[in-house]
């Protein structure tokens, strides 16, 4: 065959059958994740991942059953190992007392937007779907917990090092929540990121914290008749406990008792319905602080901060975690609820990350968390 000018090799540009489907995989691996970052968690599919990756839907099919499949090889595959490093980035910087090095791990998460992105989409989708959180959430545990665990003797050094831990994970998962949403941060100064660094080097220093007021995260609906008081509470309910993205009003009529045709004659659209029921019955996490400015005003505000949130990682407020995390997943994507944007202060930031940290990891309400927030700085 030679002389006629034929080569029995394989032509150099041609993949092997295994690179092939090693490339494919790549392929439907970064398409599944652009549109999970493009268009969110609710509106992916395996019709516009294979599309963007150029192939076809049985092509996926043979790599997986479910888009949840997908998520769970995304993170296994490049998502986790990038949370993983990022997480022990910012807390041997802090641990060290090196806010110059926290500043650059704090920095990381504002330059992989793509990955930090990704991070906050699968954590809090994960939140409402069993076959996510078995993998992607319990990875994501065991990230955290050496940092965010006391250790087995629980002396008062340990636990104030898994509180400080805490709060520096919380701050970089919650500015990504934050520009996730499109919110324009303010960039971190130096001393911002000392106060962060030295909370390792903090001492308690609250021996009686005052009694707290208890938190209040819903309106007075008082003004509403019972049909409608049910309709708002059980639409909040459905959407804290399963996601927008497998709620529907179907579900939501019969968590509110109502029938479905009462509510679809009265708003267009499960997104008009939980617009509606947001705007009626949720207070703001920044308005939930502010019910401690008597103690602020009493007792100065490191000490307000310390009881609020001891009191906030109670496990009967973590429905209203999920709600608000929720909420501010996707209203970057739907015009409707775009008035649920967080807003941009280090406080509102930093509570958005507590939520998503406390839901990884459901054990932090016996935390000390007064030392932290009477923290010096770090050099």
């Amino acid at each position: 065959m030679a002389r006629y000018g034929y080569h029995a090799e394989m032509p150099p540009n041609r993949l092997t059958r295994a690179e092939q489907v090693a490339a494919n995989d790549v392929a439907l691996r970064t398409a599944a994740g652009d549109v999970m970052v493009e268009e969110g968690w609710e509106a992916t599919t395996f019709g516009k991942i294979a599309r963007r990756a150029g192939l076809t839907v049985g092509a996926l099919y043979a790599r997986a059953e479910s888009v949840e499949d997908v998520a769970v090889d995304l993170w296994e595959q490049e998502v986790g190992p990038w949370f993983d490093d990022a997480v022990n980035r910012l807390i041997t910087s802090a641990r060290a007392g090196d806010s110059h090095g926290l500043l650059a791990a704090l920095g990381n998460w504002d330059k992989s937007a793509r990955m930090s992105a990704l991070v906050v989409e699968l954590l809090v989708a994960s939140d409402f779907d069993q076959h996510l959180r078995e993998v992607i959430t319990a990875s994501a545990h065991a990230t955290l917990a050496p940092h965010i665990t006391p250790s087995s003797t629980s002396d008062a050094a340990s636990a104030h090092a898994a509180a400080a831990g805490t709060l520096v994970v919380s701050f970089g998962l919650g500015r990504a929540i934050a520009a996730r949403c499109g919110v324009n941060l303010p960039e971190m100064g130096l001393h911002e990121v000392k106060v962060h660094a030295g909370m390792f080097a903090a001492q308690p220093s609250i021996e009686a914290p005052p009694t707290p007021p208890a938190l209040r995260w819903l309106r007075e609906l008082d003004d509403l008749d019972p049909t409608q008081q049910s309709v708002v509470l059980g639409t909040l309910e459905v959407i804290g406990r399963v996601g927008y993205r497998n709620a529907t009003v179907t579900r939501i009529a019969r968590a509110a008792g109502v029938p479905r045709g009462g509510l679809l004659s009265n708003f267009s659209s499960k997104t008009d319905l939980l617009a509606h029921a947001a705007r009626t019955a949720l207070i703001p996490p920044r308005e939930v602080w502010e019910q401690y400015q008597p103690v602020v005003e009493e007792h100065g505000p490191l000490t307000a901060r310390a009881i609020f949130l001891a009191e906030f990682l109670k496990p009967e407020n973590r429905p209203m975690w999920s709600v608000n995390l929720e909420l501010a997943r996707i209203s970057r994507v739907i015009p409707e609820l775009a008035e649920f944007v967080p807003a941009a202060d280090v406080l509102s930031v930093t509570h958005l990350g507590v939520m998503l940290t406390a839901l990884i990891a459901p054990d932090l309400d016996g935390l000390p968390y007064a030392g932290p927030f009477t923290a010096g700085t770090a050099t």
